[in-house]
């Protein structure tokens, strides 16, 4: 589950920080290794904070170990953060940043972490066998950014 606001018994293990990367209406979507947490599953690129490190950092180290992408700090926009539950799991704080490149980069995958990558719409990114909350994390970026005709759920 996925809040905008922390549920009264909130207790946050970690702070994982995502990236929305567009170029022409289109996003970057990595499918996560069979055994990663939420392996064969599709996400953005994103992972936790080292010690001392701030949010920002965190976005463009992990997208650049993800990826081989290097994002510019001064082009990257902060849209705030959400509270994720996995019920019987653990809940976490998501940190959400996005940006727009002019052109589309090579991508060099971490073997270790990912195994394939797609650039879609977030109309078809929600088509993908996507990592649990992330359908309702396109639609929340979406939403923040104007994009229309997204289904809401249920829909």
């Amino acid at each position: 589950m996925i809040y905008d606001t922390p549920q009264l018994d909130f207790d946050s293990k970690f702070d994982y920080i995502q990236c929305f990367i567009e170029h022409e209406r289109e996003f970057l979507y990595l499918l996560r290794q069979d055994d990663k947490e939420e392996g064969n599953k599709w996400g953005g690129p994103g992972g936790g904070s080292e010690q001392g490190e701030d949010k920002l950092a965190t976005a463009i180290r992990e997208t650049k170990e993800e990826t081989g992408i290097l994002l510019c700090p001064q082009r990257m926009i902060y849209l705030g953060v959400l509270y994720v539950r996995y019920p019987e799991r653990f809940d976490f704080t998501c940190h959400t940043y996005y940006t727009v490149i002019s052109r589309k980069p090579k991508i060099v995958l971490n073997d270790e972490e990912h195994k394939d990558f797609r650039w879609v719409t977030l109309q078809e990114a929600l088509s993908l066998d996507l990592m649990l909350d992330e359908d309702e994390h396109i639609r929340i970026v979406s939403k923040i950014l104007g994009f229309k005709h997204l289904p809401q759920p249920g829909i």
